[in-house]
């Protein structure tokens, strides 16, 4: 019998008495601790559902967008956990992307080692992730090229025109997007 329903984004989210019988296969359930209300969804993503005043969340497991985990470059990371840099390295880590953070000054964040530029960075990149401005990133244009990373995220405040210029010269594609967002609508995994 039909509680509530609600529209949201791409998900369609039903929430009914909570079910005696047995979970069919693909189907993921919460509760909502609101009338004993359960929630099925067939989104993959986190969803924040507002249900009379408590927000109800999807399994506390790990979420992931694929098993094709990326090697993930984050220019201009930080220790702030106010910073975006900084939750972004949270949020890839969480997705269980590989995560090299770079800052000159750093050496860990956490408990991920921190390289102090590009150059040091032996690996393949699937994507780097800016977050420095124009400013700071025009002086590492040559590291970038070098790094050949599978794509470029040009976060908000770190558009460089002359940086787009030079990856397009290099054929190397860019997106100017957030790596929060992207990661949270599924949008991330090339």
């Amino acid at each position: 019998m039909l509680a509530c329903s609600y529209r949201l984004n791409t998900c369609f989210c039903v929430f009914y008495p909570k079910p005696e019988k047995e979970k069919r296969k693909g189907e993921i359930y919460w509760e909502n601790k609101h009338d004993s209300c359960t929630c099925v969804c067939y989104h993959h993503t986190p969803i924040y559902v507002q249900f009379s005043k408590k927000n109800v969340f999807m399994s506390r497991k790990k979420k992931k967008q694929s098993s094709d985990n990326q090697t993930v470059v984050v220019l201009g990371a930080s220790i702030k956990p106010q910073r975006y840099s900084y939750k972004a390295v949270k949020l890839l880590l969480q997705y269980d992307h590989k995560v090299i953070p770079v800052h000159p000054k750093l050496t860990r964040l956490d408990k991920l080692a921190v390289v102090a530029s590009l150059s040091d960075i032996s690996t393949p990149v699937d994507t780097l992730a800016l977050y420095v401005g124009a400013e700071r990133s025009r002086p590492m244009i040559d590291e970038i090229i070098a790094l050949k990373p599978g794509r470029v995220i040009f976060n908000p405040g770190t558009e460089s025109k002359f940086l787009e210029k030079k990856l397009s010269r290099a054929g190397i594609p860019f997106v100017h997007d957030c790596t929060l967002v992207m990661l949270q609508s599924n949008q991330f995994n090339l």
